[in-house]
């Protein structure tokens, strides 16, 4: 039986992982989930990922959430892509390196921007405190990425894409493309950007984030006939 991956093509975690099977290879099933219908809320989701978000995996019974724990599972158990996680210490250390930047700076920065521009749409409950002064937090998260993990590099653990990489550029894109974020006062990151999606499954996953227009005009057409969904 393949892995099944719980998958809202709008989030940019869901679709690293997403990505990381394509370019591994690795068999799977989507299973496809609408996280702004609230339909990662459930107590039925609740039984993959208690946590409630996407992405989350059924494999053969054994079902895990978090994005970078999904990719680290896959490789240890499936035992692929070194080529995006090569064994040499000082790579890996450059890739370690980079997520808890990711998780706790990257990522909050931008879900502030997220929740900003599309604040009617999200429960009063789930607006992250403060979410309304975004602006500097994104600015000083670029100036950081730029000056501490970017560097002169390719990439972000040298000359070779990474998993480092694909989470990244998955959120800058987003930033770039729906969120008003101008990366060409960064030209650094956006010759960067465009290097990655040099990647053809990298560029191919990415754009699936390009249907959140669409999505967002939809909800706020069922916000208007049925009321809020929570």
């Amino acid at each position: 039986m393949p892995l099944t991956l719980y998958h809202d093509p709008i989030s940019q975690p869901s679709r690293a992982v997403l990505c990381f099977l394509r370019l591994t290879g690795i068999e799977h099933q989507i299973k496809l989930i609408n996280s702004m219908k609230g339909e990662t809320r459930t107590s039925e989701f609740a039984k993959i990922n208690p946590l409630k978000a996407v992405p989350a995996i059924d494999d053969d019974g054994f079902t895990l959430g978090e994005s970078e724990a999904i990719v680290r599972y896959l490789m240890n158990s499936r035992k692929v892509g070194e080529e995006f996680y090569p064994s040499d210490p000082k790579i890996r250390a450059q890739v370690d390196r980079y997520f808890p930047f990711h998780h706790n700076t990257a990522r909050i920065a931008f879900l502030k921007n997220f929740m900003a521009a599309y604040k009617d749409l999200f429960p009063p409950k789930m607006l992250v405190p403060g979410f309304e002064n975004y602006k500097e937090e994104v600015q000083n998260c670029l100036k950081q990425f730029d000056e501490l993990y970017l560097k002169d590099q390719k990439y972000i653990a040298g000359d070779q894409l990474t998993i480092a990489d694909i989470f990244a550029v998955l959120e800058l894109k987003l930033e770039e493309d729906h969120l008003g974020c101008d990366l060409k006062a960064y030209p650094k990151i956006k010759a960067y950007v465009d290097r990655c999606l040099e990647n053809k499954v990298l560029k191919e996953v990415n754009e699936m984030g390009n249907g959140l227009p669409k999505l967002i005009e939809e909800l706020r057409e069922e916000l208007k006939l049925n009321g809020p969904w929570w």
